[in-house]
């Protein structure tokens, strides 16, 4: 297989069964895609932005050996749908937790839990 293709197979595989299970009829996640498409697009104009910067700056660069070659914004083109099937497979899965898990399986340590990350990422960044 061409590693050319790793970057934009990466992006495929995480959207295509997400997509294709959108129209199971109790998620029916297509029906949200007027409202979460433009979600998506707008919060990702955020981080295309963010990635352009960086880029340039030098402080992140991508291998030419696993992707196309295609650029959009000095990004290549697999970079930029990151952004686009990322979110939507998260978001689906997050419909799909709504609809098949019916109890909080949280319950009450979800706000333990929040606190502890938050605390954990809040020290990380001090030490660093």
């Amino acid at each position: 297989m061409n590693p050319h293709y790793f970057y934009l197979i990466i992006n495929i595989l995480s959207v295509l069964f997400p997509f294709l299970l959108s129209f199971d009829k109790k998620v029916a996640f297509y029906k949200t895609w007027k409202y979460s498409l433009p979600s998506i697009c707008i919060t990702g104009i955020f981080f295309v932005t963010w990635d352009v910067v960086f880029t340039a700056k030098g402080v992140w660069g991508f291998n030419p050996d696993y992707i196309l070659g295609i650029y959009l914004f000095n990004l290549p083109l697999e970079e930029i749908l990151f952004f686009l099937c990322v979110p939507y497979s998260c978001l689906f899965i997050y419909e799909v937790l709504n609809a098949y898990v019916s109890r909080d399986v949280l319950g009450s340590c979800g706000k333990r839990i929040s606190i502890l990350v938050m605390v954990l990422s809040m020290t990380a960044n001090c030490c660093l």
